[in-house]
């Protein structure tokens, strides 16, 4: 939160720097921080519905995504508290995922020796280490029935997968108010080159003269 606020008071003292610069950079700022405002300001409001729309649609979205995500996250643990009669929500990440994948933590603890030896072969050291280190205690102990774990596994899955739409959603805002702020710069450049005069002049051989006109 700290990072988002420190990065929208840069962007706005940027847009009073780019103010005092020239008007390009002003309205691309204003864009940059509210997709599409500066488009409205140079009357391409076409164009800035269309971002306006966007940023919208995807305030939304990731609104609905990051919410659905934290509702299954927390009927999950919800779930599990209910099925062990004791409180799993201050359980740490391994040990929840954990929980998903091994119907007991007897049997997970079972296959401890094994694994150790997989992964050290040639040192009993670092094999009782890492027993001792992955060992689940009595107090954090599990046993699901089949069903159980399966209704544990899928809601822990869809929060997992509604974060992740969560962060394409916020990758997408994130798109959008960049697309919209190079879009204004380029739009509002054009239409600058566009209203400078047209001078050009001729000797007749007696006077010289010089016509200027406007391009629309």
């Amino acid at each position: 939160m700290k990072k988002i606020i420190i990065t929208l008071m840069i962007v706005t003292i940027s847009i009073y720097t780019f103010a005092a610069v020239n008007e390009p950079l002003q309205n691309a700022g204003f864009s940059l921080l509210f997709p599409g405002t500066g488009l409205h300001n140079t009357g391409n409001s076409k164009g800035g519905y269309i971002f306006n729309t966007v940023e919208i649609a995807g305030i939304i979205v990731s609104g609905f995504m990051y919410f659905s995500s934290d509702y299954y996250k927390n009927n999950a643990l919800d779930f599990g508290s209910i099925a062990f009669s004791k409180d799993i929500s201050n359980y740490n990440e391994k040990i929840l995922m954990k929980m998903e994948l091994y119907e007991n933590s007897d049997y997970y603890n079972s296959l401890l020796s094994s694994k150790a030896r997989d992964i050290y072969p040639n040192d009993t050291e670092k094999q009782e280490e890492y027993i001792s280190t992955n060992t689940i205690p009595d107090s954090l102990s599990w046993e699901w029935n089949s069903d159980d774990i399966e209704s544990f596994y899928f809601m822990r899955k869809q929060s997992r997968v509604l974060k992740q739409y969560f962060i394409y959603s916020i990758s997408a805002i994130t798109i959008n108010h960049l697309t919209s702020a190079i879009f204004t710069f380029f739009n509002v450049n054009k239409k600058m080159q566009e209203s400078i005069p047209d001078v050009s002049g001729f000797y007749d051989g007696t006077n010289f003269v010089l016509k200027v006109g406007m391009n629309f």
